[in-house]
């Protein structure tokens, strides 16, 4: 799991990377770090979705821990630079996904009663 998020990471680096080989480069740049984010988010998703699917505890909370790191990430890191109407719609957008998160958890997994 964890290879496949370094793959992830290194892919999107490449992608927007000036030159003909991978550049890890430290530089604020929104179009990467939005894509970072969502890479991110709907990686959780699918680990979190096959995890139920499965009937899998340990992948549900893996999924569970990288939902956790992508919040930390976009509300700490991508947020932390937007200003006005940018920010109130980006904190709308991650409440409304961070519900269904817990709405899809709670049907599947907490209704079912595999929660122990």
């Amino acid at each position: 799991m964890l290879l496949v998020f370094a793959l992830i990471n290194l892919e999107i680096a490449d992608f927007f990377g000036q030159g003909t080989y991978v550049e890890l480069s430290w530089e604020r740049r929104h179009d990467r770090d939005l894509t970072t984010s969502a890479a991110w988010g709907l990686y959780a998703i699918a680990l979190l979705c096959i995890g139920i699917w499965r009937r899998t505890r340990a992948l549900r909370f893996v999924g569970l821990g990288f939902v956790i790191l992508t919040v930390c990430k976009v509300f700490l890191y991508d947020l932390s630079h937007l200003t006005g109407m940018h920010r109130i719609l980006s904190f709308f957008g991650l409440g409304i996904a961070l519900v269904l998160v817990s709405l899809i958890y709670q049907r599947f997994v907490v209704s079912a009663g595999e929660s122990r």
